[in-house]
């Protein structure tokens, strides 16, 4: 077996080159756990393991030489967004693909995704289809200086939810009224790496007061924001503390 490539950074972190996200996500689960590792965090196709002590030869090693495929992490907590489908971007999308846009939201919301990492600003959760299926879709060939909060969008192999206004050249499709990223909280952050999102098409207004986000562990019961056990009337994200 061929040792994996790894990287010092700084004198107390290490960047470990990966195969795919799913390669990433595997081996942060892995790791996660383990009492020398104070945090691992997940890219594309990177994993950065931070410890709490310089790393030691045996630790390097044992890195090193994690197999090229994990066994695959037990199915994270389920978070399901309810996104309004009127993006300015859908048309066109519908027009890249050939499909109707109808056909298109059918697709986003037919797709379990997974959080494979999170970065660009504090709470963006990149997305992506574990199986493959979903059709990749090129990136606007210019970048929009201002996306809402809220808007769900789509580019390459990704999706995602704005946590906050920033410029983008995503392709918007939808919005969501759920606050993804709230910095007052002691969890700011609703999605994390492995977690899975499942996106229900409404055209109720996001006005309303109704909550947007369900969330629930792998067996389907209600959690917070933390993945704590939570009753039911609290798993939306406008009502948990």
């Amino acid at each position: 077996m061929t040792a994996r490539t790894i990287r010092p950074y700084g004198d107390r972190a290490l960047l470990l080159d990966c195969r795919d996200p799913e390669e990433a996500l595997a081996l942060h689960t892995e790791l996660a756990g383990q009492p020398w590792v104070a945090e691992a965090i997940p890219g594309a196709r990177t994993l950065l393991v931070r410890l709490h002590e310089p790393p030691t030869p045996e630790q390097r090693a044992r890195l090193a030489g994690a197999p090229a495929t994990p066994e695959a992490p037990e199915p994270g907590r389920l978070v399901e967004v309810e996104v309004i489908y009127d993006g300015p971007d859908l048309h066109l999308v519908a027009d890249t693909l050939r499909l109707s846009p109808a056909a298109v939201v059918a697709q986003h919301t037919g797709t379990e995704w997974q959080v494979a990492f999170c970065g660009f600003v504090p709470g963006f959760a990149y997305l992506h289809d574990p199986r493959g299926r979903h059709p990749r879709v090129p990136r606007r060939t210019e970048s929009r200086t201002v996306v809402p909060a809220g808007s769900v969008a789509i580019a390459a192999q990704w999706s995602g939810i704005y946590p906050r206004q920033a410029a983008g050249a995503w392709n918007v499709i939808g919005r969501s009224a759920t606050p993804i990223w709230t910095p007052a909280l002691d969890q700011p952050t609703v999605l994390g790496p492995g977690d899975r999102v499942r996106f229900i098409a409404t055209t109720e207004s996001a006005s309303t007061g109704s909550p947007l986000v369900r969330m629930s562990d792998p067996g389907g019961r209600p959690t917070d924001r933390a993945g704590r056990d939570a009753p039911a009337s609290d798993a939306f994200i406008g009502r948990v503390p």
